[in-house]
């Protein structure tokens, strides 16, 4: 499956982005350079509208949290809306880690995140 990305200027700063698709290992680059093009025109805030994002990889979240660590230091805003149960389950997931569990590569933490949102998906809330 692929990831559709449109993203709409507000003025001053300020974009709405919305995804739908799957934001993983073979899909997040044309979100990573929509990203960069951002970063560097300035960008105050951002609205991720996440309604029709239908899985999320590590590198998915890698952005996110890039985006979040980014307007912290301009002092932006950042918020997500319709946020489906199984990507709240990965951002979920990467507060609740420990920070000594160390995933050996970028494919088993994909496996790990793919089974939790399975879970999320079928009603359970194992972490």
């Amino acid at each position: 499956m692929t990831l559709r990305i449109r993203s709409v200027d507000r003025g001053e700063g300020f974009h709405e982005i919305a995804l739908e698709g799957r934001l993983d290992s073979n899909t997040y680059l044309e979100f990573e350079k929509l990203l960069d093009t951002l970063f560097n025109a300035k960008l105050k805030g951002i609205a991720f509208d996440l309604g029709g994002l239908s899985y999320m990889s590590s590198m998915g979240l890698r952005l996110f949290l890039r985006s979040a660590g980014y307007l912290k230091t301009v002092n932006g805003q950042l918020v997500f809306r319709k946020m489906q149960p199984q990507i709240k389950k990965v951002f979920d997931i990467a507060n609740a880690i420990p920070s000594f569990a160390i995933f050996e590569s970028v494919e088993e933490a994909d496996r790990y995140l793919e089974r939790m949102q399975q879970k999320a998906l079928e009603g359970g809330d194992d972490k």
